[in-house]
């Protein structure tokens, strides 16, 4: 839980890297699954989501919008988060 909560906290991964993470540690999926779930609930991914959204999205230079959303898709996938999460992160900031 700890380790859990250093990775949510600091380094703002998303639930899927954690669980990689873990497992990777020797971890069960079936151990993992409750705590990840309980201890990362979907507003706080949103939120780190956002916030690695947000920090990146300065870093682009790209202009077209397709391609943006293509780099910013990637970057939070990379970063362990699900399409949902992704999703409602673009709605935020894409028409």
């Amino acid at each position: 839980k700890m380790y859990m909560q250093e990775q949510i906290n600091l380094k703002k991964s998303g639930p899927l890297i954690i669980k990689k993470k873990l497992m990777e540690k020797g971890a069960h999926s079936s151990a993992i699954d409750p705590i990840l779930t309980e201890g990362y609930p979907e507003e706080l991914q949103i939120e780190n989501a956002a916030k690695l959204f947000q920090n990146k999205i300065r870093s682009i230079r790209e202009e077209d919008e397709k391609k943006v959303k293509e780099k910013m898709y990637r970057f939070l996938q990379q970063k362990g988060f699900t399409w949902p999460i992704i999703e409602k992160v673009f709605s935020g900031h894409f028409d």
